[in-house]
């Protein structure tokens, strides 16, 4: 059981650190300078009527997004999938931000009562 938990606490402080690390990758200063130079924004398109290959990009990410509760158990992920299927990806980004915030609050949560464990049985 300590061991189970010491393992997930370490992937989920892995998975927290990997999007800590990408989303101060995408902020940096140099990937803003990247995106002026590479998007020339007058032919930014900024909506379309939903194509097939959208329609279908959006299924594999709504299947994906399965795959991983199938395999992890996990209904938030599943939510996600149903989301994905129903709804835009401005949507489903914002709930993986919140999954992301309430998977730290729950490492927190779990180290803290990990700890007030064993300073009860000591």
């Amino acid at each position: 059981s300590d061991e189970e938990f010491a393992q997930r606490v370490k992937d989920r402080t892995a998975e927290i650190a990997a999007v800590e690390d990408t989303i101060a990758i995408l902020n940096t200063d140099a990937s803003f300078d990247n995106f002026e130079r590479t998007v020339n924004v007058a032919f930014l398109q900024t909506s379309a009527l939903t194509s097939a290959s959208e329609r279908e990009r959006l299924g594999r990410a709504a299947a994906a997004l399965e795959r991983g509760a199938a395999l992890t158990g996990a209904p938030a992920l599943s939510l996600l999938a149903t989301k994905a299927r129903l709804d835009a990806f401005t949507q489903v980004k914002a709930e993986i931000d919140k999954m992301t915030a309430e998977l730290a609050k729950q490492q927190k949560d779990e180290v803290g009562h990990r700890d007030w464990c064993i300073d009860e049985l000591n």
